[in-house]
């Protein structure tokens, strides 16, 4: 681990040495701001581009939340419908279902770029945070299924998000990462409902830290409470009145999976 840290703080001294490595190399290095834009454009860009270019039409998970995005519902018997809406909403800005989804779901994904750089600059700061970061596009999902915007790529920038501001309230302890820490939190239900799961887990670490801890003792933790709470507020009503149908389809379709798809895995 020290031999890798060792290695990524020596990049720059490494490029200078070299002598034909070239300064524009140099200076994104050195800014890690620009090598994390880069990356950004880059991997909108391509990931735009070429499934535009090459697809004849748009992933089932797309036409599906077109479909939903048209009817403006707050919840379907699968999920909540954040992801839906940003579809219907691409579709009105530009009029077009051919390009729109592919940018949407890059623009996600390097937001996530963005925060999961925030958070691993606070921990191990700037170089070894960018180091983190330019090795995510490595990671399959990050890669070739994105052009399928769905639930699980809407999610992807709230769990970033919440981690990272939850690690900002909890050592600055200032109202503003508590109350920013509720709206994402709250709007993170809307993507997907299992962003709750990194929300128990959240908690736990709260309680387990005692930095953490000891800022329950201000008012500030209850007030970004308040503020999730009254944004997953309508999300609770409608899934009751609903009578919990999302929670039992996963129930069932994961029953299903078990029965038939674990069959080619083992």
């Amino acid at each position: 681990m020290s031999r890798t840290s060792e290695s990524v703080h020596l990049w720059p001294a490494a490029a200078a040495v070299e002598g034909n490595a070239p300064s524009i190399w140099n200076g994104l290095v050195r800014h890690p701001w620009r090598m994390l834009a880069l990356l950004c454009l880059t991997q909108i860009a391509c990931w735009t581009l070429m499934p535009a270019l090459v697809n004849v039409g748009p992933p089932y998970d797309v036409v599906e939340g077109f479909m939903w995005g048209r009817e403006w519902v707050l919840l379907t018997y699968k999920h909540p419908q954040l992801p839906c809406w940003l579809l219907e909403i691409s579709h009105l800005l530009t009029g077009s279902f051919r390009w729109p989804q592919y940018m949407l779901s890059q623009l996600l994904v390097s937001t996530t770029f963005v925060l999961v750089y925030l958070l691993a600059r606070d921990i191990m700061g700037s170089t070894r945070a960018l180091a983190a970061v330019l090795l995510m596009p490595s990671i399959y999902f990050f890669g070739w299924p994105t052009p399928q915007f769905n639930h699980d790529y809407a999610q992807m920038p709230f769990w970033a998000g919440i981690s990272w501001l939850l690690w900002r309230a909890a050592r600055d302890g200032r109202p503003g990462w508590w109350l920013a820490l509720g709206v994402v939190s709250g709007m993170g239900l809307y993507a997907k409902f299992s962003t709750a799961l990194l929300l128990v887990f959240g908690g736990i670490w709260l309680l387990y830290d005692i930095r953490a801890r000891n800022r329950l003792a201000t008012p500030w933790p209850w007030l970004g409470l308040a503020v999730f709470l009254g944004i997953a507020a309508p999300l609770a009503v409608e899934l009751f009145r609903l009578d919990f149908l999302p929670l039992t389809y996963a129930a069932h379709r994961n029953e299903w999976v078990l029965a038939h798809r674990a069959r080619l895995y083992y």
